[in-house]
């Protein structure tokens, strides 16, 4: 989520705060959320990255599913390469890529290596794979810019339907939507005082993290430092709203 704006939702809350990261002693930096898997299940990290240096060498996931998002502001792509050649490519600014390791595969990826110097900004969110799954051969799944709707739900708000399906898409942008996890993933920009509203369904989780600026939920209010605390005015506007019902 990029701006400042109110999300009528649902949403769990974790504090995380940008910080630098070693693998195998190579850093970047990011801001990094692990959550226990009972919490937003079936998402297990989530990294808000931004890498200048190959930092990912190559690494097995097994049971896991990994998606790799490329924000639009990234200033190159990402290298990826899997023991399957399954997803050799640039993921470049805009686009995603889901690996589904299921019983298996190796993978790498670093900064496009054509552009030295130039820093990749991105998310990369891991996910629990269904049981049933787990002994599947692995897959790998790549949306092109192109391929992921833009839609304007309300004023000031630009949504990119990266996985899942909402706000009324048609039946053949569902079906090519479909995530192989069962997960609503929405991208959004809102302007300053833009409202999104969101309808979620009964017995989901619904949260956010916030890329650049800062934003609320009827309760909360969170920024991209990772801050996070009540926000009292919308708090006063929730409970004089359910006042309101329960006297009508």
């Amino acid at each position: 989520m990029h701006g400042t704006a109110r999300l009528r939702a649902v949403a769990v809350q974790q504090q995380g705060k940008k910080r630098e990261i070693s693998i195998r002693g190579r850093k970047f930096e990011a801001v990094r959320l692990v959550l226990p898997v009972e919490t937003i299940n079936p998402v297990l990290l989530i990294d808000h990255f931004w890498m200048d240096k190959p930092t990912f060498p190559p690494h097995k996931h097994a049971g896991i599913a990994a998606l790799s998002i490329m924000f639009e502001d990234s200033e190159c792509g990402f290298s990826n390469r899997d023991s399957f050649k399954l997803g050799d490519r640039i993921i470049a600014p805009g686009e995603l890529q889901w690996t589904i390791s299921n019983k298996g595969i190796v993978h790498e990826e670093i900064p496009d290596p054509a552009k030295p110097g130039k820093t990749a900004h991105g998310a990369q969110i891991l996910m629990n794979i269904p049981e049933a799954s787990k002994l599947d051969k692995p897959q790998v799944i790549h949306l092109n810019q192109e391929d992921i709707p833009v839609l304007t739900p309300s004023e000031g708000a630009r949504v990119r339907v990266l996985s899942g399906s909402q706000f009324g898409l048609s039946p053949e942008t569902k079906k090519r939507m479909k995530p192989p996890i069962d997960i609503t993933l929405l991208d959004c920009i809102l302007k300053p005082s833009a409202v999104l509203d969101l309808e979620i369904p009964e017995g989901r989780v619904a949260w956010a993290m916030v890329i650049k600026g800062s934003g609320s939920t009827t309760t909360m209010r969170c920024t991209e430092e990772g801050g996070l605390k009540e926000d009292q005015q919308n708090k006063q506007q929730e409970q004089q709203q359910q006042q309101q019902q329960q006297s009508l």
